[in-house]
């Protein structure tokens, strides 16, 4: 793992602007910005659906002929785990990279994302690739998953109790473009060390051409109006996100976070979702996850 590029993105901050913090008793160490006029923080309700959310994150690209059936298969998983699955779409490395005289001239391709394919080695085991949860499948720190082994450890992700719950709320002003988003991180039991919170933008059903080996599913060589799916565009956080919490945080404490962002014009903002997860900064471990649709 490259430690200093994760240091640095810990305060580099992608589309942030400003943000602020509000902390329920039981009270943890923790600060932030004050200015709340901007997005003014909302009462959450009380959850009583706590259940583990797991993210994956795919690394893809629109000229990996293979990776039409790693979004297959990730169809397959979502019909199977429903709102327990979170995704996002990663492009980066060779097999996102453009190609104007063959058709692949959308860019997908995000810094956030091409450093955590790099920093995660990604591209060695091959597209389409992922992480559940980031767990570690092998020492030293192998943690990419073929297609083929995303179903067993969703599995075993499942069966583990959720030790915090995320619930987030967005307000989205059409006009300006300006999107609020505030989460709240319920603690569900007792967090003895640092978490961090990450939120990506996600974008869904972009129509672009991509690469296709499989009959049954597509046109080969190609699929010219392929649909892409949970792809991220960017991060309000920064690729590893900000910290939430600072030492042992007790059960039922309640951490908010707010964040406000302008959306860039050219993302067609009705299929725009915001996801958030908590992470502990030391081994990367995702806790919990949560997905949220701006309309």
């Amino acid at each position: 793992m490259k430690t200093l590029k994760i240091f640095l993105l810990l305060i580099i901050a992608g589309y942030f602007i400003q943000s602020c913090d509000k902390i329920d008793p039981p009270y943890t160490k923790g600060g932030g910005g004050t200015d709340t006029v901007a997005c003014p923080v909302p009462d959450f309700p009380i959850n009583n659906n706590l259940i583990r959310k797991v993210l994956m994150e795919e690394f893809t690209g629109h000229q990996c002929p293979n990776c039409p059936k790693g979004q297959q298969k990730i169809q397959e998983l979502v019909v199977k785990y429903g709102e327990q699955l979170n995704v996002v779409a990663i492009h980066a490395g060779v097999f996102a990279e453009l190609d104007p005289n063959h058709g692949y001239s959308y860019d997908f391709r995000t810094t956030e994302g091409t450093l955590i394919n790099d920093d995660f080695y990604a591209g060695n085991l091959g597209y389409p690739s992922g992480m559940i949860n980031r767990i570690v499948k092998s020492p030293p720190d192998n943690r990419i998953l073929s297609r083929f082994e995303w179903e067993g450890a969703m599995d075993t992700m499942m069966a583990i109790a959720p030790f915090i719950d995320l619930q987030i709320i967005t307000d989205y002003e059409e006009s300006s473009r300006k999107l609020c988003t505030h989460v709240q991180a319920e603690f569900l039991q007792d967090i003895p060390k640092n978490t961090n919170l990450v939120i990506y933008i996600l974008e869904d059903h972009i129509v672009s051409k991509q690469m296709n080996s499989d009959p049954s599913i597509g046109d080969i060589p190609a699929i010219d109006d392929y649909v892409h799916s949970h792809v991220l565009r960017g991060t309000v956080s920064g690729a590893y996100g900000k910290v939430l919490s600072e030492g042992l945080v007790t059960k039922d404490t309640k951490i908010i976070k707010s964040y406000k962002t302008i959306l860039p014009a050219e993302w067609d903002d009705i299929h725009i979702s915001v996801l958030a997860f908590v992470y502990y900064p030391d081994d990367m471990i995702i806790l919990q996850s949560e997905a949220h649709h701006i309309f």
